[in-house]
């Protein structure tokens, strides 16, 4: 009976210190930004009523605010089917992401309705069949893809076009 316990409370510190570690583990950036988040300049007289355009293009708030701790190509490659407007609700309230509603809008829309470029829709359509994108995105900067995907035509029967192929080596190039 006591090796019973001893066995149930050694699993037990175990899983406690697997969360624990999980738990630390998870989507918190390792330092503090060090560039401040994109803000609209306070309103004017001029421009007391929100207008429908933002005042940043929504490209440079996503490339200001977002990338201080995703990569695009991280952002881009996420499901066609993202709901962005919980995803930016969720960097700001577990993240501090500071964005203005007209910001928040022009953002989540740019992000619904932009045309993924060849490589983008390539490596979302075929590569993450197999692959986690956290396993493309280990892979350090400046990665020599070309045997990769040599590799994974050869071993593994990936079918590419040389054009398709193309598109990828210059999408991962980050």
């Amino acid at each position: 009976m006591r090796s019973l316990l001893r066995a149930l409370l050694v699993a037990s510190i175990a899983v406690l210190i697997l969360g624990v570690l999980l738990l630390g583990a998870g989507c918190t950036p390792k330092e503090e930004p060090t560039s401040t988040p994109i803000t609209t300049p306070p309103a004017t007289e001029s421009t007391q009523t929100e207008s429908a355009e933002p005042s940043t293009p929504p490209e440079v708030v996503l490339e200001g605010a977002c990338t201080q701790c995703h990569s695009t190509t991280q952002i881009f490659l996420q499901p066609t089917y993202t709901d962005w407007k919980s995803v930016i609700l969720r960097m700001e309230q577990a993240h501090g992401a500071k964005l203005t509603d007209a910001q928040k809008t022009a953002v989540a829309q740019f992000l619904s309705t932009r045309q993924r470029p060849l490589g983008e829709q390539v490596i979302a359509g075929k590569c993450t069949a197999c692959h986690t994108l956290s396993r493309i995105y280990a892979k350090p900067s400046g990665t020599d893809w070309k045997p990769i995907i040599k590799r994974m035509k050869e071993a593994h029967g990936l079918a590419l076009t040389p054009q398709e192929e193309a598109a990828v080596l210059d999408y991962l190039v980050w």
